[in-house]
């Protein structure tokens, strides 16, 4: 038998791969032919037919009661109820005298009303279209008012976010015809700070279908829908037009950024104003959607420049609509968004028309905190934060040295009542080094005794000592109670998993507290002023809005 097999062996062999190729090849087949099945039988979204209004029903605002303007959307009365309003950009940036309100009609009162932010708008009263970066509408009305898809796609986006646009969903419309021409294109629909999400990722959408509820989830100050349309030259999906560090540079605050019209050109570029959109293919009734014809194009890239002029024509003249409708219009609505930046390039042929009528941004005055830093530092925020709390405070000479280092003690004072160590009881400390005289005499007690930081091996506390990366992110993780698990992986370049702070490195990193530019944590580098001012503000920002992580959109 041995003999049979060495001199058939590579005969039988070649045979028995014959054979499990033949059942693999077999195998396949049947399950290649079901998977193409699969693919074939997949849904995708009905063509384009028309558009539906993003809200179909809203308050007759001009006749709620002013008891009637907080209620949910189901509690008003059913004759104060009304159908969408027109979006006129020509009614923006009126000036409406509160002796003059009640003498307007009730269908110009509800535009203003319903359409708090205007398209470009800013958070400022009375604002007009390209007069910010809003690159979104605003539609007031009450929680629990429904909801529709504007037109047939499928959902690419269902997101519940503490911050930002909270509640949000992002519809995904290929081949629909654009706003400024016949020409199709793809576009998201984005609907933000909704109280509830009726619909699932991937899930195939029909023009006027039931999705969601409004709210006022995220950063919000008032129910509404925020109603966003962004082209397919956005990086993300509901796009922002700026980051932080961009208001930063600018002297503003983040929410500021948009009466600032910071970036509008991108903001132009990469969105169409979705109201006009809607408007412009809107189906009502029984009526069939009409492709148009060429000359039938009337929108706001080919008219931007003379819809702003009519809105400025208005003679109307109303100066105070915000304090007359108080209630009811809550113009200084904000929303945050991703800090990611954008890499896409700006339309210039859509947009040279458009930006050549934009006002010029005005850039506002730099706002000083200490005799140096002021609001174009990076940690202006932070430090800002921290001195307005009286958490932290300037040199009798006005400067604050955010590039001075810290010691333990100073970082301990700043840690404890930045993140409100509970020092109720705080011993004297028996260090050889220490005195219970000392100013930081409380501090050290109150750290040692909540076991957030130790003494040396050799007995002392070295309170001048400066306190380097690695020891700092142990007394700060100590101070807030966190407790890092052990890591597995190398947080950094110069970090390695045998570290004695490497739990420390990744915690940090993962919940982004610590600012590192590149991939090495220099552990050893003795930490400032501002860092320590930056790290307690970012950990006080995660818990107040419960994140995982700090990012620049979130508020405190």
């Amino acid at each position: 038998m041995k003999n049979f097999w060495r001199e058939h062996r590579k005969f039988l062999i070649g045979l028995f791969a014959t054979f499990f190729l033949m059942v693999g090849v077999f195998f396949l087949q049947g399950q290649t032919t079901e998977f193409m099945a699969e693919l074939l039988s997949v849904e995708k979204p009905a063509p384009f037919d028309g558009t539906s209004y993003p809200v179909k029903e809203i308050p007759d605002w001009a006749k709620l009661a002013s008891g009637e303007y907080s209620l949910l959307a189901a509690s008003i009365p059913a004759e104060k109820k009304t159908t969408m309003p027109n979006y006129d950009p020509a009614i923006f940036g009126t000036t409406l005298v509160a002796s003059n309100w009640n003498s307007i009609n009730d269908s110009l009162k509800n535009q203003l009303i319903t359409y708090a932010v205007p398209y470009m708008g800013s958070y400022e009263s009375g604002s007009k279209e390209y007069e910010g970066s809003h690159l979104a509408i605003d539609i007031k009305v009450p929680t629990g008012t429904k909801v529709y898809a504007v037109a047939n796609g499928k959902v690419s986006k269902v997101a519940e976010a503490s911050s930002g646009f909270g509640k949000h969903i992002v519809i995904t419309h290929t081949d629909v015809p654009s706003l400024d021409s016949n020409t199709t294109t793809t576009l998201y629909s984005a609907y933000g700070h909704l109280s509830k999400i009726l619909v699932t990722q991937n899930q195939i959408v029909k023009r006027g279908d039931l999705i969601g509820e409004t709210g006022s989830t995220g950063t919000s100050t008032t129910p509404h829908l925020h109603f966003q349309i962004d082209k397919d030259t956005a990086p993300w999906h509901p796009w922002w037009p700026f980051t932080s560090a961009e208001c930063a540079t600018a002297g503003v605050s983040f929410f500021d950024g948009v009466s600032a019209g910071i970036n509008q050109s991108q903001a132009i570029a990469n969105t169409i104003n979705p109201m006009l959109w809607v408007q412009r293919y809107l189906i009502t009734g029984s009526d069939a959607y009409v492709a148009p014809t060429a000359t039938a194009s009337t929108t706001t890239t080919d008219t931007v420049a003379s819809e702003v002029a009519a809105a400025t024509a208005v003679t109307v003249d109303v100066a105070s609509l915000e304090n007359t409708v108080a209630a009811t219009t809550d113009t200084t609505t904000t929303e945050t968004t991703s800090t990611e930046t954008s890499d896409s390039t700006t339309d210039t042929a859509a947009t040279e028309e458009t930006v050549a009528e934009t006002p010029a941004v005005v850039t506002p005055a730099v706002e000083t905190l200490f005799s140096d830093v002021d609001s174009n530092h990076e940690n202006f925020t932070a430090i800002k934060y921290l001195k307005e709390k009286e958490i932290i405070a300037g040199y009798n000479d006005g400067s604050f040295q955010p590039d001075k280092t810290v010691t333990r003690v100073e970082a301990l004072k700043m840690l404890e009542l930045g993140l409100g160590v509970d020092c109720t009881y705080s011993p004297v400390p028996t260090f050889p080094d220490t005195s219970s005289d000392a100013w930081y005499a409380d501090f050290v007690g109150c750290a040692v005794f909540q076991k957030i930081v130790a003494g040396y091996p050799d007995g002392t506390f070295g309170p001048a000592n400066n306190v380097n990366r690695a020891e700092y992110l142990k007394i700060l993780f100590g101070s807030a109670d966190i407790t890092p698990g052990k890591t597995s992986q190398a947080p950094y370049r110069d970090v390695s998993v045998d570290d004695w702070f490497s739990s420390f490195a990744r915690y940090s990193k993962e919940a982004n507290i610590f600012p590192v530019s590149g991939s090495n944590f220099n552990g050893s580098a003795k930490v400032t002023r501002a860092e320590v001012a930056e790290t307690i503000y970012r950990m006080l920002v995660v818990q107040k809005n419960e994140a995982v992580a700090y990012s620049s959109d979130l508020s405190i």
